[in-house]
Parts: C-alpha cells; structure tokens; sequence
C-alpha cells in the first residue's frame, strides 16, 4: 500500500496543486499579473487529470476567484492565453449559462503529449 493512502485506500494528505520550478522561472509565468496566477491556479486546481479542455471557469468565476471585477478577470484571463498558458476550448454564453472551457496547455490533452506554448513566449520588445 502506498505510504500516503489509509487502509480504506484513501488519501491521507490533503490535496495540493502542484507548480512545477520549470514553468515558475520561465520568464512568461514571471510576467503574468497577480490576478492572472490567481486564475491560473483556480483553472489549475478544477483539473483532476483527465478533464483537459473540459475545465470550465467563467469570467463572473474567475473575478470571484481573483476579487477583481469582471474586465480585469477578463484581462487576466487574455493575459494567460498570450502567454501560452491556457487555450480557449468552447466559448461560453451567459444567455445559456455555460462556461466557458479551457485547456491547460502544461498538460496533456487526450493522448497528445502538453503543447507547453508558455516556453515560445517572448517579452514585448521596447
């Protein structure tokens, strides 16, 4: 029996969102705005492994998350697909209440190896 699982089978730790030292230090994640890791790690922590492009997280949510209002959730949001850290999957509507769904680029995605398009971003030149 693995050393972190009880004798039911079940978890004896807490669960935690894991960030990896590859994506923390790359320049990207360093450039991102606060509320954009906010939101980051709210889409991060709804991911349980298989649902990649399924992850639902609408901009009302996310502005909850980072305790922002809407345009800045939405900001964040544009700022995290620019740096290649989420994908757009379906869009949402507020008329028919569904979220948008997202796609951690870090991860894969079906049995597609992670597209990690965060490592090809490039700092605005001045």
């Amino acid at each position: 029996m693995a050393k972190n699982m009880n004798r039911k089978g079940r978890r004896d730790t807490p669960p935690f969102i894991m960030l990896r030292l590859d994506i923390y230090d790359h320049p990207a994640w360093k450039a991102l705005s606060s509320k954009a890791v906010l939101i980051w790690l709210e889409i991060r922590k709804r991911y349980n492994g298989r649902n990649n492009g399924e992850i639902s997280l609408s901009v009302r949510e996310a502005a909850i998350v980072a305790h922002c209002s809407k345009d800045t959730a939405l900001k964040a949001l544009n700022q995290l697909q620019t740096h290649g850290f989420i994908k757009m999957n379906n869009k949402g509507h507020f008329q028919n209440r569904h979220a948008t769904t997202w796609t951690l680029t870090c991860e894969k995605l079906n049995d597609l190896p992670p597209t990690s398009d965060w490592r090809s971003w490039q700092p605005p030149k001045l």
